[in-house]
């Protein structure tokens, strides 16, 4: 029996990110162009799981959407592409002005409410559409690691483990059964249940591969990464 929606936010969400008052906005489906997007931590690290699907209209796999940001944060975007750009030059730019100006890094929730004040800016615009994406972010600071869900309405919530986009129940599912596993495991099981999660979604003549997954990994003495075939290939042959 999967979750209800209820129940699944009620495990996962630490707490939920104060939002602006409610706006009315133009009605958006990024579910029709979300990849699936997973993320998980444990005590000392964050990982973010991208599936990608393939083009309808040729073989070739689209944009990978897991986009570095700082040294201790990256991002996994789901929906329009351009707006997701948008959003991480924004989220780079936060971050460039913060070091110059303190000479240390963001605290992670700061710069995750100062985007999200501007996409609810944008979205209470009549002139404007909202940011067609919702995205996940993990970063690493003094309070430890993190994980952000954003949607296009411009709400976050702190996850411990969550997915979005297509077909992202069965996902869901395997995190949920799993969750009291994640905060005392090594980070290389870490990955490994977030590769899972995706599996979880396929139909089975599709396989994991080095041409759909994309895994990022942050957390204590670990600068953001995005990992390259051969270290992602090792995983897949795990799983």
């Amino acid at each position: 029996m999967h979750p209800s929606q209820h129940d699944w936010q009620a495990m996962a969400l630490d707490h939920e990110l104060p939002n602006k008052r409610p706006v009315k906005r133009r009605r958006i489906e990024p579910n029709k162009l979300e990849s699936l997007t997973v993320g998980l931590k444990n005590q000392t690290h964050a990982v973010l799981v991208t599936l990608e699907e393939a083009n309808a209209d040729s073989s070739s796999y689209g944009v990978r959407k897991i986009l570095p940001i700082d040294k201790h944060v990256g991002m996994a975007t789901s929906g329009v592409i351009a707006d997701a750009s948008t959003i991480c030059q924004d989220m780079r730019r936060e971050c460039l002005h913060y070091e110059l100006s303190r000479n240390s890094k963001i605290p992670v929730t700061r710069l995750i409410d100062s985007i999200t004040s501007k996409m609810n800016a944008c979205a209470r615009r009549d002139t404007k559409r909202p940011y067609g994406i919702g995205s996940l972010v993990a970063g690493y600071d003094d309070q430890g690691p993190h994980l952000f869900e954003t949607c296009p309405s411009a709400g976050c919530s702190d996850r411990r483990a969550t997915a979005r986009g297509a077909e992202s129940r069965g996902a869901r599912t395997y995190l949920e059964k799993h969750l009291d596993e994640f905060t005392s495991c090594k980070v290389e099981d870490l990955v490994r249940h977030g590769l899972r999660s995706a599996r979880d979604t396929l139909p089975s003549e599709v396989h994991l591969s080095t041409k759909n997954i994309t895994i990022g990994v942050v957390g204590k003495d670990t600068e953001f990464k995005i990992l390259d075939d051969a270290e992602t290939q090792r995983y897949l042959v795990e799983v």
